[in-house]
């Protein structure tokens, strides 16, 4: 056996473990990299190949756990498509952007189509997701610090249920940035280079995204909703995606400042930190920046 087919005979067998921890406490760390061995083992092997081993790994998990291994094997298939998807961009040389692009329109799609085949079959998400909060003392204890009725209870939920779309993005951007960080360097050092994305301090949102952001912001608060209308719906996710987006271009353009300085990096790192729990500070720094070409603006004062 050739030392390429141990190796892939090696990551067939990690997958495995992978898939096996989902049933133990170590899912708590495994389900984060799931797509990681199979955007490797894509790109290394051909299709045949690559088919074989992942029917081989599918099979022996239905015989070892019969009826848990089709649920294992469900929950690989879930994230198979999404890391075909990325390793075809690899092995065509695209850039990293596309292919972090396609796996996070990949993911949100597979999570649509799950959620319209649970409603096919019968499924009521919404109620089967506010027993399951209801059901769960943290959340509860949470909830009645703020709410006591049980309306306000249902309605602040029903708020939640509202922002699945947002929640799908999300899950979707973190998965694919996670494979993508990880997969990255594995594939530079057992294939070939793959190149980085671009740095921050060169990321630059399209203009049209501020009057976007100032629309919503406006909505969100001169507007009274009804809860579950298209606008509320609207409003509530895209809102915080967007201030994220400005808050994550507020980071690039301080990356950017502090290069063109020559100063320490410690500036942009803290604003990381700070993005999580003032986003909307930082969110105005980054529409300042593509509004008005700050870094034009900066760039022309240095020199």
């Amino acid at each position: 056996m050739s030392t390429n087919a141990k190796s892939m005979l090696i990551w067939g067998i990690l997958y495995l473990l992978m898939l096996l921890t989902l049933i133990t406490p170590l899912s708590l760390i495994t389900i984060h990299l799931m797509m990681i061995p199979l955007v490797l083992l894509f790109v290394l092997l051909d299709l045949k190949r690559f088919i074989l081993l992942y029917a081989g790994i599918i099979a022996i998990l239905i015989l070892v756990l019969g009826g848990g291994g089709f649920i294992l094997a469900f929950t690989s298939m879930f994230f198979l498509i999404p890391s075909v998807a990325m390793g075809i961009q690899y092995r065509k040389g695209d850039t990293s952007s596309l292919a972090v692009t396609t796996g996070i329109i990949t993911l949100i799609i597979v999570m649509l189509l799950l959620l319209l085949l649970s409603s096919a079959l019968g499924a009521n998400i919404t109620d089967s997701f506010t027993e399951l909060l209801k059901a769960d003392p943290n959340f509860m204890t949470m909830i009645n610090s703020f709410v006591q009725s049980e309306d306000q209870i249902d309605s602040f939920i029903e708020m939640l249920m509202s922002m699945i779309p947002l929640m799908i993005i999300m899950i979707a951007a973190y998965y694919t940035m996670i494979t993508h960080w990880l997969g990255r360097k594995l594939l530079s050092r057992l294939w070939k280079p793959v190149p980085k994305l671009k740095p921050m301090k060169e990321w630059m949102l399209p203009r049209s995204m501020v009057w976007y952001y100032l629309i919503v912001l406006v909505l969100d608060m001169f507007l009274v909703f009804n809860t579950g209308s298209v606008v509320s719906v609207i409003v509530l996710n895209s809102l915080p995606l967007l201030t994220y987006a400005f808050a994550l271009q507020a980071v690039g353009f301080l990356f950017f400042f502090i290069d063109i300085k020559g100063w320490n990096r410690a500036l942009p790192i803290v604003a990381l930190i700070l993005l999580l729990f003032i986003p909307s500070l930082l969110a105005w720094i980054g529409v300042i920046d593509v509004a008005f070409a700050l870094r034009k603006w900066v760039k022309e004062k240095v020199n």
